[in-house]
């Protein structure tokens, strides 16, 4: 058997067609404005203008590689890959106007328990491309953009396991 190769943008578009297929349902339940758009870009690269968001976005962030067997050489060795997702909920917030509180932080948290809600209710082999995944963590941050402009930041971190 030769070396295959995993299909690491097969995985996000199987990602992204699970949120796309619930953007205005499940995904924007209980959010002040509905999400705008799912990329598959690292967030660095999205532009910073207001019609973008709310929007969710996947890549990679890394694949930790294990050998599964001992083979004669390289190219007949099976490999499992461990796959670092990371799923992105960005919202723009430009009316921070009170000290005492955060309409995007609520927003933001809302929108992240949505997006686990949908990947663990959804193919979590993503048509086969891996064993299986996870949603092992949510982080949370913020970007200023002016004084009273921000972003208000998610990063679902999903584990996949695939042999290859």
């Amino acid at each position: 058997m030769a070396a295959s190769a995993l299909n690491l943008p097969g995985i996000k578009t199987q990602i992204k067609a699970q949120l796309d297929a619930v953007i205005a349902t499940t995904l924007s339940t209980n959010l002040s404005t509905n999400v705008e758009k799912i990329l598959k870009v690292n967030p660095e690269l999205i532009p910073i203008q207001p019609s973008f968001y709310p929007c969710v976005s996947v890549f990679h962030e890394s694949k930790a590689i294990s050998l599964l067997d001992i083979a004669k050489n390289q190219d007949n060795g099976k490999r499992e890959g461990l796959i670092q997702i990371k799923i992105a909920g960005i919202l723009w917030n430009d009316n921070f106007a009170d000290v005492t509180g955060d309409p995007a932080d609520d927003d933001c948290e809302i929108l992240m328990e949505n997006i686990e809600l949908v990947l663990r209710q959804s193919d979590t082999t993503f048509a086969g491309l891996v064993l299986h995944s996870k949603p092992t963590s949510v982080t949370y941050h913020s970007y200023p953009v002016s004084e009273d402009t921000h972003f208000r930041v998610g990063l679902l971190t999903l584990e996949a396991k695939a042999h290859y």
